[in-house]
């Protein structure tokens, strides 16, 4: 227990204090008005799988900034909230595809930030372009 909360302790700090640049970003079609936000950067990624006698659980978190250096938080299973992957099985496949996926194409962040577009529209003003 105690080593599971000093390890969550670190990658919160590892997550908010560090600004890593990476070659892929969201290039919205229309700026967001609150901050004139026109870029989103990736910040970290993170996928849990876990299979309990109960039942199988998958979460993927991503955590972006925009241009405004605010970060953002997305996280699948996203129930009621995004366009798709509301359910655990969703979420699963998606994490073996990403598994098994050839990344020397499309880079892990492109392919990311193309499935936030797509299940959060209306997050993404104009639709945006992943470059």
């Amino acid at each position: 227990m105690r080593q599971r909360v000093c390890l969550s302790l670190l990658l919160i700090w590892l997550l908010w204090a560090h600004d890593g640049k990476a070659a892929q970003q969201i290039t919205l079609g229309t700026p967001i008005l609150r901050a004139s936000i026109t870029d989103y950067r990736p910040l970290a990624l993170f996928v849990q799988r876990t299979d309990l006698a109960m039942g199988m659980t998958a979460q993927i978190t991503v955590f972006i900034a925009g241009t405004d250096h605010q970060r953002e938080v997305f996280q699948y299973p996203c129930v009621n909230r995004c366009a798709a992957m509301d359910t655990a099985t969703e979420v699963d496949a998606v994490i073996t595809a990403l598994n098994t996926a050839n990344l020397s194409t499309r880079s892990l962040w492109h392919r990311i930030f193309d499935r936030l577009v797509l299940d959060f529209p209306e997050r993404f003003a104009g639709g945006g372009t992943v470059q």
